[in-house]
C-alpha cells in the first residue's frame, strides 16, 4: 500500500526535483558509469549528505532503474522495520496480541505515512538498522551497537544526530566505554565527510542546510556566546508556538505509553528534536516530512517494555491508545491530499506523456520541478537556473518543457514565460501540447 501510495503521487505529477528527481539522476547516472553529479542540485552524489548507501542502490539501478524501484526500496524498508519491533515487543514479555499492536502503532505512525509519500530519502532505509541498534542494545552486544549505528551513518550525515542520542543512552545506561567508542565512531566519520571527501567533491557548504541555523553563529564559541547573550533571538528564530505545537504532535501518538517509557532509549531522540526546534526552516516542525520520523521510532521502541504489557488494559492494549493513534493518523496523516491537492495537474498528465515521447534519451532538458522526476536519466536537466541567467541556460540545452501557469516549486510564471520568449526569439521550434504545456526545441 505504501508502495503504491507513492507511486500513485509520483504519476500524478506531485513528486519533485528535489528530492527524488535528484536521487534518481545521482543512481543512473553512477549506474551507467557516468560521473554522478546531479545537475538539478549541481553537487556529486557522495557530497550530498554522504549517503554511501547509495553506492549499493545503484547496482539495483543497473537491473531496475527508475523512481518507482526508489519508492519500493523505501516502503518496504518502513513496512518491515515493524520486524525488529515485533522481536523487541516479544523479548519484553508481550503476547502476540500486544506485538501485533506495537507494529500496528509504528504502521499507524502519522509521519510514517506522509514521509512515504513526499519523494525518496535515503536515510528512512535506516530505520530498520536503527530498530535492530535498539535490539542490540537491549541484549548488551555493543559490538552490534557499534557496527549497526555506523551502516545508519552511511545513509545520511545527519544521522550523526541519531548516534549522538545513542551515546547519550549508552551513559545513562553506565556503558561508557562504548558511549566513548560511538562518539569517536560519529565524530570520525563527520569529520572525514567535512574536512576530507566534501572538499574532494568540490562541495562547497560543508554543513547541508547549514543556512537553517546561522542565527545562531558561525563556529561553536559564537554560539554559545549568542545563545548567553542574546536568548531572546533564540525565541524569534524558533518561533516558540511553532516549538510547542510541534512537541505535541510529536509525543501525542504515544500519550499513553510514554509514561512508563524506558527514559534512557527516549534520550537517543534528544539531539535530534532538539535540532528541528532549533532549525528555522518550518518543514522540520511538521509531520509532513521525513525530518521527524527517526526521533517517532526511538520514542516508540521505548515504551516497549514490560510495564506496558504486564497490566491488563493498559499500555499497547488500552483502548485509549488505540482511539488515540487512530485519531491521530486522521488528522496529522495526509491520505487527503489524493482528494484534492494531488488533483491539481491530472489535467496535463496526458499531453506530458506526449512531450515526453517527443524528448530524445540525449537531450538537454530544461522543466519544471515536478516534470524533472520523469525525466531525470539524462546527463543535463534543470529546472531553474543558478545564477538567474537565461541565455546561458538556453545555451547548455536544447529542450524546454514549461507551463508558465503552473511554474511549480523553486520558479515562477513570469521567469518560465521569459525563458519561453527567449527562446522563440532566438528561433527555437516551439508548439503548443494541449492547452498549456509548452514544448521547445533548439534547431
Amino acid at each position: 500500500m505504501l508502495w503504491f501510495l507513492a507511486s500513485y503521487r509520483h504519476q500524478l505529477l506531485q513528486s519533485n526535483a528535489y528530492d527524488l528527481g535528484i536521487f534518481d539522476q545521482f543512481l543512473w547516472l553512477h549506474s551507467q558509469g557516468i560521473d554522478a553529479y546531479s545537475s538539478l542540485f549541481e553537487v556529486h552524489m557522495l557530497a550530498d549528505h554522504g549517503a554511501f548507501i547509495l553506492l549499493v542502490l545503484s547496482l539495483i539501478y543497473k537491473i531496475i532503474p527508475g523512481p518507482n524501484t526508489l519508492f519500493a526500496i523505501q516502503s518496504t524498508a518502513l513496512s518491515f522495520t515493524a520486524l525488529p519491533l515485533w522481536t523487541l515487543a516479544k523479548k519484553e514479555g508481550a503476547s502476540n496480541k500486544q506485538a501485533w499492536l506495537v507494529c500496528i502503532t509504528w504502521w499507524l505512525t502519522p509521519v510514517l505515512f506522509n514521509a512515504n509519500l513526499f519523494d525518496f530519502h535515503p536515510e528512512l532505509i535506516a530505520l530498520p538498522i536503527l530498530s535492530y541498534t535498539f535490539l542490540f542494545l537491549r541484549e548488551k552486544n555493543i559490538l552490534g551497537v557499534l557496527i549497526l549505528s555506523f551502516l545508519s551513518l552511511l545513509t545520511r550525515d545527519g544521522m550523526v544526530l541519531v548516534t549522538t542520542g545513542i551515546c547519550l543512552t549508552l551513559l545513562a545506561k553506565k556503558k561508557y566505554l562504548g558511549a566513548s567508542l560511538l562518539f569517536i565512531i560519529s565524530a570520525s566519520w563527520l569529520l572525514f565527510l567535512a574536512k576530507y571527501l566534501y572538499p574532494a567533491l568540490g562541495k562547497k557548504d560543508v554543513i547541508h542546510a547549514s543556512s537553517r541555523y546561522n542565527y545562531l553563529g558561525e563556529s561553536v564559541s559564537e554560539i554559545a556566546q549568542n545563545l548567553w547573550m542574546k536568548p531572546l533571538d533564540l525565541l524569534t528564530h524558533t518561533l516558540p508556538g511553532d516549538s510547542l505545537f510541534y512537541l505535541l504532535i510529536l509525543f501525542l501518538p504515544f500519550i499513553f505509553l510514554i509514561i512508563r517509557s524506558d527514559k534512557t532509549i527516549l534520550m537517543s531522540s534528544f539531539p535530534l528534536i532538539l535540532s528541528n526546534l532549533l532549525s528555522s526552516n518550518f518543514s522540520q516542525k511538521t509531520l509532513i516530512h521525513h525530518y521527524s520520523l527517526p526521533a517517532v521510532l526511538i520514542i516508540l521502541i521505548s515504551s516497549i517494555n514490560c510495564k506496558n504489557f504486564s497490566i491488563p488494559g493498559k499500555g499497547f492494549t488500552d483502548i485509549k491508545h488505540l482511539i488515540c493513534i487512530g485519531i491521530c493518523w486522521s488528522l496529522l496523516a495526509k491520505p487527503g491530499f489524493f482528494i484534492d491537492l494531488y488533483k491539481t495537474r491530472t489535467h496535463m498528465i496526458d499531453d506530458f506523456a506526449i512531450a515526453k515521447e517527443l524528448i530524445k534519451e540525449d537531450d538537454r532538458v530544461f522543466t519544471s520541478s515536478y516534470f524533472a522526476p520523469h525525466l531525470t536519466h539524462r546527463e543535463q536537466i534543470i529546472f531553474r537556473t543558478s545564477d538567474g541567467n537565461i541565455w546561458k541556460a538556453l545555451k547548455n540545452h536544447n529542450v524546454i518543457l514549461l507551463n508558465p501557469l503552473e511554474p511549480g516549486w523553486g520558479s515562477d510564471r513570469l521567469t518560465q514565460q521569459q525563458v519561453l520568449d527567449a527562446a522563440k526569439s532566438k528561433n527555437w521550434e516551439c508548439k503548443l501540447i494541449g492547452k498549456t504545456l509548452n514544448l521547445c526545441k533548439k534547431n
